[in-house]
Formats: C-alpha cells, sequence, structure tokens
C-alpha cells in the first residue's frame, strides 16, 4: 500500500480513541457478568421463556406453555432464541456485542452533529461507563438492545448524506425493529414524523436550496413509511391469526398502566418520603386484590385482561386528577434519578451509592448546558434527539416507571453532555436541517 493510500494521523487518533472506550466499556460489563454470573439466569421479565418456547418449536408462546402470547415484542425474545436460551453465554455475547456497536454509532452521531473529539469522546465514555447499562446489561431484559437501537436510530436521523427513497426505507426498518423491541418508541416516532411534515411545509413558504424536491420528500417518508410496515405487519399479522385481534404493540400495556396509578401506589409511594418503594406485603396485597377482581368479573384471556387493567386505570386516574398529577411529577423523577432506590440500593455500598449519584449529577447538569446551547443557537439537528427525550419522559411521566426504563434515552443525554464540552459548534439553520432523513 503506497503511503498516500494511509489515512492521515489526525484521522486516526479519533478512532483510536473510540476503539479504546469500547475496549473499556466491554471489560467492565464483560467483569460484571463473570462476577455475577447468575444475573443472566434470572428471567424476570419471560424473555427467556419465551425464547425457549420458540427454541422448543411452541412458537411466540407463554413460557412452559403452547398458548401464544403478546405480552412482550417479539424481537428481543427471538434474538435471544437465535442465540441459545439454554445457555448464558450467547446472551452474554450478544449484550456485548449490542454494547460495542452503541458506542460506535455514539460517536458516530457526535461526529454528524458536529461534536469535538472532545465532545465525541465524553458522550461515548458516558454510555460506556453508564451503571445502569452496565448493571442491566448483566440480565436477559431490553436494555441493551433498545439503547443500541436509539443510537442507530439518532445515527440514521442525523446523517449528513444525500437522501433517498433507499435511505428512507432503511431508516424506516431501523425503526420498526425499535418498536418491535419497545412499544414505548411509538411516540418518538409520531412526533419525528410531524416534525418531518412540519420542515416539509415549511420548505416550501421559504427560499432555501435544497437537494430534494418537495415531491422526492414525500418519497422519502413514503419509502420509511414502507419499512416500518415491512418489520411491523408480520407481528400484527401473526397476533390477529393466533388471537384474534389485530394487536399493533402487546397486551403488556394495561398492566404497566395500572401498575402507575392505583390508590395502593398512591398511598404507599408517591405520599411517601422520597425513596420510599412500594413493595412487600402492600404490593402483593394489591395484587391479591386486582387478581380476585378480575375472576369476579369474569374476565379471561390475555387480551380482555389487558383492556381491563386500562379501564380501570384509565376510571381511577379520572378519579383523582390531582393525586394523578403528583404522581406524574413523581414518576418523572424516578425516570430520571440519579441513584437507585428499593432492594437494588441496599445491595451497593454506599460509598458507591454516592459516587454513582455524584456522577449521574454532573452528566444532567451538562446535558443541560448542551440543552441551553441548542435553544440558544438553534441546532435544528438536534431536534431527533430532543424527541427522544421527550417522548420517553411524557409516556413514563404516565405509565410505570423507574431508572431501568431509561436506557433508550442514554444515547441521547449523552450526546447532549458532549455538546457541552464542544466549542465553536457551527451553527446549523433550518436550510440544512430540511434535507436530513426522516
Amino acid at each position: 500500500m503506497s503511503a498516500s493510500a494511509e489515512p492521515p494521523a489526525s484521522n486516526r487518533v479519533p478512532y483510536a480513541i473510540l476503539l479504546a472506550i469500547i475496549l473499556a466499556g466491554i471489560t467492565v460489563r464483560l467483569a460484571v457478568l463473570l462476577r455475577y454470573p447468575g444475573n443472566m439466569l434470572e428471567d424476570t421479565d419471560a424473555y427467556l421463556g419465551i425464547a425457549q418456547s420458540v427454541v422448543d418449536g411452541r412458537g411466540f408462546s407463554s413460557p412452559g406453555s403452547a398458548t401464544p402470547t403478546a405480552f412482550r415484542p417479539p424481537l428481543y425474545p427471538l434474538l435471544l432464541a437465535a442465540s441459545g436460551p439454554a445457555n448464558s453465554l450467547g446472551r452474554c455475547v450478544l449484550h456485548l456485542v449490542l454494547s460495542a456497536l452503541m458506542l460506535t454509532a455514539i460517536w458516530q452521531t457526535g461526529r454528524q452533529l458536529q461534536l469535538s473529539v472532545l465532545g465525541c469522546g465524553l458522550a461515548t465514555l458516558l454510555a460506556a461507563y453508564d451503571p445502569l447499562l452496565i448493571w442491566y446489561g448483566s440480565y436477559p431484559m431490553t436494555e441493551t438492545l433498545c439503547s443500541a437501537l436509539s443510537a442507530f436510530m439518532l445515527l440514521r436521523w442525523t446523517s449528513p448524506e444525500s437522501v433517498n427513497g433507499k435511505s428512507g426505507f432503511v431508516t424506516g426498518v431501523l425503526f420498526g425493529l425499535c418498536v418491535l423491541a419497545r412499544p414505548t418508541y411509538w411516540p418518538w416516532g409520531v412526533l419525528a414524523g410531524l416534525w418531518f411534515i412540519a420542515r416539509c411545509g415549511w420548505s416550501t413558504s421559504q427560499t432555501v436550496q435544497s437537494n430534494v424536491t418537495d415531491n422526492g420528500r414525500w418519497k422519502i417518508w413514503a419509502a420509511a413509511m414502507g419499512g416500518v410496515l415491512l418489520c411491523v405487519t408480520p407481528w400484527v399479522v401473526r397476533n390477529w391469526y393466533w388471537l384474534e385481534t389485530p394487536i399493533l404493540m402487546t397486551t403488556h400495556g394495561g398492566y404497566t398502566l395500572r401498575l402507575a396509578n392505583n390508590e395502593s401506589f398512591y398511598r404507599e409511594e408517591v405520599n411517601q418520603p422520597w425513596g420510599t418503594i412500594w413493595t412487600g406485603n402492600a404490593f402483593d396485597e394489591w395484587t391479591a386484590t386486582w387478581q380476585q377482581e378480575l375472576a369476579d368479573a369474569g374476565v379471561q384471556g390475555e387480551i380482555e385482561t389487558d383492556r381491563w387493567q386500562s379501564r380501570k386505570a384509565k376510571e381511577f386516574i379520572s378519579q383523582h386528577p390531582r393525586p394523578f398529577l403528583k404522581a406524574c411529577v413523581h414518576r418523572v423523577r424516578m425516570f430520571w434519578n440519579i441513584k437507585p432506590v428499593g432492594d437494588l440500593s441496599s445491595r451497593i455500598p454506599s460509598a458507591v451509592l454516592f459516587a454513582i449519584g455524584v456522577g449521574y449529577t454532573v452528566w444532567w447538569v451538562l446535558a443541560l448546558v448542551g440543552l441551553i446551547k441548542i435553544c440558544r443557537q438553534r441546532l435544528a439537528t438536534w431536534v431527533p434527539v430532543l424527541l427522544l427525550l421527550f417522548s420517553f419522559t411524557v409516556v413514563h411521566a404516565v405509565y410505570w416507571s423507574n431508572m431501568r426504563l431509561r436506557a433508550p434515552v442514554v444515547p441521547g443525554v449523552a450526546l447532549l453532555a458532549g455538546l457541552a464540552v464542544t466549542r465553536n459548534n457551527k451553527i446549523i439553520g433550518e436550510s440544512a436541517a430540511t434535507d436530513r432523513n426522516p
């Protein structure tokens, strides 16, 4: 190879930094996996059980049965099935690969958003050493998958490449995978779609230079929708066939809505001093009560139970509007909490808890500085990042909320922190933003 074909040193150095951060992130995750091997065997959310049903030829069924289910979204159980649910090695490798891909996507997104090398490095480093992602990455849960999917969605939505139908289709497929991993991505997609439509309308009323015609933009949008439908339609059709209802999301939403909105939760946690967790006897009594109510009402089946739970939660909210607002504030605080509470916190040394709290506080302050920069400089290409944070915060202000559920927004809040340490960021106005992919 000639010397002229070698990448310049100025390009090699940043990627050496990225490689070092990836290795550091993988190392700490591997250390936790080796230290707590039992975590990967705990099937708290029944993903392993469903994956085993798939492997055993019983299809996407409730664990230990042949009863079709839509209680959990399908993507993660299918990945577990492919990696071998009977052996934890496969899912350990899966989580490590997803973590490496997430860190790479965060770095590349930062470069596209014109962050400095320091900014890209900080954003990637924060995600690499995020205690939440490290700890829950040792469990068969969706946090690792969702953080990776969010990072790649941001990479697509901030891409400066020439837009066309193909790029729109790829973006749509990627978003389809997101909603098949966690239905709470849907509001982000809706808001991003409305934003894209608004940009199209704005561009037609302005005299701006663009390499995409108005008709071309709508073709890109149609291609993106086609990508989403390609991913989601098989899930809907499958549910229609086996459950006799074309379920788009899951049958889990009603439970999570009622879990976050009931008298016991409000009394035992929302109205108690901060840090009090609704658990133990109070939670068990509530569970036994609603199960008895369900039986008394003659409600049977997964779908009817989901609808019944949703209806009960909405009735409770309408009857308790002020407590509901207080609970919304509580759930937002839980979503953005700076340190673990409840059973997990009791297993962590106080010094480590303090360090986690300080670390998240510094991170949130940096993210706030980045947010202020976006508002002052009108950095339009950051809108997808802001919509990600906003949509998940709003969803979990109403539905069940805790620190673990913010894993999908980690790439976004890490990038905001990276912006805070980036000097003289080039202002990207609306004329440039209108040429981005949907």
